[in-house]
């Protein structure tokens, strides 16, 4: 047999196999289409505004005491000129920070959140009388140990704070007690679904929809963080406790 003979009998050959995996290809081709078809046939008009559901809500709360308390000092100096305002401001401010750092609060929990300085003027007669100058300022004070919390507030105000306040116990890490509420949360909507979808004699199907919305309100009990002048006997904090509520909306396919 020629070498002519062979190449027809290969050419041949592999003509063949195209042809078997061409064929193969349209077969696959067919089902994959037809099954497609065959859904878009079942589902055609199938949308959210028409699927059967349940829609089913329920809140999950925690409760927790704070381990952070923040407070409000307000320092304000006046004088004839800028520079000698500001001379007493850094003077009184300096000895609030000495004594702040001597009750155990670090620098990373004391931030100026105000610092200002405007012309005061006195009204006599209609006229408009300048007086001088006064220098505020602001400081945030976070308290951790807060079994200190009256001590600090009493010996903010007896070096020179001329206000104290704005007192909030709060949590510093609240994403677990966030995650715990809305783990309860999810619990009471599936059992509630599951007995919505048993009254009503159904099947639930997947959950299509979830929603969910975090609370974290003020204490429940606690100093009223009002901006006031204090001073004297330590006042006694109680801290109370915070509650996070987590509000869940869960919606199910009804099969």
């Amino acid at each position: 047999m020629n070498n002519e003979n062979i190449g027809e009998k290969i050419i041949g050959r592999q003509a063949e196999y195209l042809k078997i995996l061409l064929g193969a290809f349209l077969i696959v081709l067919i089902v994959f289409f037809g099954a497609k078809a065959k859904n878009e046939i079942e589902n055609k008009g199938r949308t959210m505004e028409n699927i059967p559901t349940i829609s089913v809500g329920a809140e999950g709360r925690v409760f927790a005491k704070p381990d952070i308390g923040e407070i409000v000092l307000a320092v304000f100096h006046e004088a004839k000129t800028v520079s000698e305002a500001q001379k007493q401001s850094a003077e009184t401010i300096n000895k609030i920070m000495n004594f702040l750092r001597a009750a155990g609060v670090e620098e990373k929990d004391v931030k100026t959140t105000n610092y200002g300085i405007n012309p005061q003027y006195d009204y006599i007669e209609g006229k408009q009388i300048f007086r001088g100058y006064q220098v505020s300022q602001n400081l945030q004070v976070k308290i951790r140990k807060l079994e200190n919390s009256g001590n600090i507030i009493s010996g903010a105000a007896d070096n020179g704070a001329n206000i104290v306040g704005g007192l909030n116990f709060t949590i510093d890490d609240p994403d677990l007690l966030k995650a715990e509420a809305r783990g309860r949360a999810i619990e009471k909507a599936k059992a509630k679904a599951e007995k919505l979808a048993e009254d009503l004699d159904v099947k639930l199907g997947r959950l299509i929809s979830f929603n969910e919305s975090t609370d974290f309100p003020y204490p429940i009990s606690s100093y009223k963080g009002e901006m006031m002048a204090v001073g004297g006997v330590a006042p006694e904090i109680p801290t109370g406790e915070n509650e996070i509520t987590a509000n869940i909306s869960l919606i199910y396919e009804i099969k």
